[in-house]
C-alpha cells in the first residue's frame, strides 16, 4: 500500500523487529537491516550508495510476489564488492531491463520487463551493532515523470488485493516449510538452496533450518567450528518463521558476539532458563539462546 509508486520509489524497511509494533517475515535476521523499493521492470532507475562499514551489503532485484504464480523469484543479485566505487565508498547502480541498459554501464542490475512488477531489496548485515555504520542508499527514476502519481480508487483497490495476496501467500508458504522442518526435530540440516532462491532468499547465504522441541528440564546443545566467512549467525524463530523478540531476549548469536572455545569452536545452548543454573560445565564457553518460554519452534 505505502511507498508503492514506481515513478517515485522509496526504500522502506520490510522487516524491523525494533519497532514498537515489530514487522517480521521469512526468518528475519536480527543482525540485518532490510530495505525494499517497489519498482517497474520497464523503467530505468539510479541507486546511490555510500558504503558505510557494515560487514555485508547486498542488492537484489526480484520479480513476482508471494501467493502469485511463480512466487517471488530473484532476477539479479550482487554484493557491494562487485561494484566499482570511489575511495570513500560511494557508488551508483543503474537498475533496468536488458533492453534498457545504458551503453557502457558497468554498475548495473537486471530487471524483467515482463512481468513488469518488481522490487529492489537491500540487505545490510551487522557483526558489531555498536560500532559498524550502515550504508546510506537512495533510489530515483532516471527519466520522465518523477513526481508521485495521484492516488485513485482503482489503485487503492489493486493495492489492497496485492497486500492480501502477499500476506496469504507468505503465511501459507512458511507454514508449509515449518511442517517440513518437523521431519527432523532437534537436528539442523542444510536447507535446499533452490527453494530458498525461488522464495527471494539471498543466493550468497547458506541456510540451515529445522524445528526444535524441549521439555522444561531439557536443553539443546549445538557444537560447531565456524568456517572463515564474512558473517554468520544462529537464531530462533516462531512457527511462522518470524524471529523471536530480540528486543527483550537473547534469541540469537553472531560471529562477533560468540564465546569461542580454545579450538575456535562454539557451543550454543538453547534452553528455557540460564544453563548456568543447570550446572553446565565451562560456563564461559557457550552462548545461551533463550526460548522465551516456547516449548517448540524453529
Amino acid at each position: 500500500m505505502e511507498c508503492a509508486d514506481v515513478h517515485a520509489p522509496k526504500l522502506v524497511a520490510i522487516a524491523n523487529g525494533d519497532r514498537a509494533a515489530p514487522v517480521k517475515i521469512g526468518s528475519d535476521n536480527p543482525d540485518n537491516l532490510y530495505q525494499s523499493a517497489t519498482i517497474s521492470g520497464k523503467i530505468v532507475y539510479r541507486v546511490k550508495v555510500k558504503r558505510g562499514t557494515v560487514a555485508y551489503l547486498g542488492f537484489g532485484t526480484q520479480s513476482g510476489s508471494y501467493g502469485a504464480p511463480g512466487g517471488l523469484s530473484t532476477v539479479d543479485y550482487k554484493e557491494a564488492v562487485e561494484f566499482e566505487m570511489d575511495k570513500d565508498g560511494n557508488f551508483e547502480i543503474v537498475v533496468s531491463s536488458e533492453e534498457n541498459k545504458p551503453a557502457g554501464c558497468k554498475n548495473w542490475m537486471k530487471t524483467l520487463s515482463d512481468p513488469e512488477s518488481a522490487m529492489l531489496i537491500v540487505r545490510q548485515t551487522y557483526n558489531d551493532h555498536d560500532n559498524e555504520i550502515p550504508a546510506t542508499v537512495t533510489i530515483e527514476k532516471l527519466e520522465g515523470q518523477t513526481l508521485p502519481t495521484p492516488v485513485t480508487c482503482e489503485q487503492v483497490d489493486e493495492a489492497l488485493k496485492k497486500s492480501a495476496l502477499f500476506v496469504g501467500g507468505a503465511s501459507f508458504m512458511f507454514a508449509r516449510w515449518a511442517k517440513g522442518f518437523q521431519k527432523h526435530v532437534n537436528e539442523l540440516p542444510l536447507f535446499d538452496q533452490e527453494v530458498s532462491n525461488k522464495a527471494g532468499g539471498d543466493p550468497n547465504i547458506r541456510y540451515f533450518h529445522s524445528y526444535w522441541r524441549l521439555a522444561d528440564d531439557e536443553c539443546l546443545v549445538i557444537s560447531a567450528t565456524p568456517p572463515k566467512v564474512e558473517t554468520w549467525n544462529f537464531q530462533l524463530n516462531n512457527h511462522w518463521m518470524e524471529s523471536l523478540d530480540y528486543r527483550y531476549y537473547q534469541i540469537h548469536v553472531n560471529m562477533h558476539m560468540a564465546h569461542y572455545r580454545k579450538d575456535k569452536s562454539i557451543r550454543i545452548v538453547i534452553a528455557h532458563s540460564n544453563p548456568a543454573e543447570l550446572g553446565l560445565e565451562n560456563a564461559d564457553a557457550y552462548d545461551w539462546i533463550n526460548t522465551t518460554g516456547k516449548p517448540l519452534s524453529l
